[in-house]
C-alpha cells in the first residue's frame, strides 16, 4: 500500500532533518525498498515556490531534485479532476485555506492511503475529522 508523503516530510527526508522520527524513518525506508511512497504532484510546485521564495533551499536546481525524487521509486499522484474538485471543499468541513495542503489531503483521501506529515493543523483536523489517515512524522 502506498504512504503519502506531505510535502513538509518530503523536504526533510531527503535533507536528514532531525525533525523526522526514529519510527518514521524505518517505515519510510522499508517503503522506499518496495516502491510504496508516493507524492501529490502538488508537492513538487509547493517546493518550487518555497525555493522561489528563499524559504527552503537545495543543493541543486528544483528541476534536479524533483527528478530525483521520482527516479528514486517515490510514486508521483498527479492532480486529476477529483482532487482539484474535491481539494477546495475541504474548507467547509473545517480544514484551513492553504490550497497545497488542500489538495495533499485531497489526494491521500481521494487515494485511501495514509498522509505522513509532520504539519500540527493537518494532524489536529484528522484527528477531530475522522476523514485522513494521518501519521505523525515526528515519532
Amino acid at each position: 500500500m502506498l504512504t503519502l508523503l506531505d510535502t513538509n516530510v518530503l523536504i526533510r527526508l531527503r535533507s536528514g532533518d532531525a525533525l523526522i522520527g526514529d519510527q518514521t524513518r524505518e517505515r519510510l525506508r522499508s517503503g522506499a525498498e518496495q516502491g510504496a511512497l508516493a507524492v501529490s504532484a502538488v508537492s513538487f510546485h509547493e517546493v518550487s515556490r518555497l525555493c522561489r521564495d528563499g524559504i527552503v533551499s537545495l543543493d541543486m536546481s528544483i528541476l534536479d531534485w524533483c527528478r530525483r525524487c521520482v527516479t528514486s521509486g517515490v510514486v508521483a499522484i498527479p492532480v486529476g479532476w477529483e482532487i482539484a474538485v474535491a481539494a477546495p471543499q475541504l474548507a467547509n468541513e473545517g480544514f484551513h485555506g492553504d490550497p497545497f495542503d488542500q489538495t495533499i489531503v485531497a489526494t491521500a483521501i481521494h487515494q485511501g492511503i495514509p498522509l505522513v506529515t509532520t504539519d500540527r493543523a493537518i494532524l489536529g483536523w484528522a484527528n477531530d475529522s475522522g476523514q485522513l489517515d494521518v501519521l505523525n512524522a515526528r515519532k
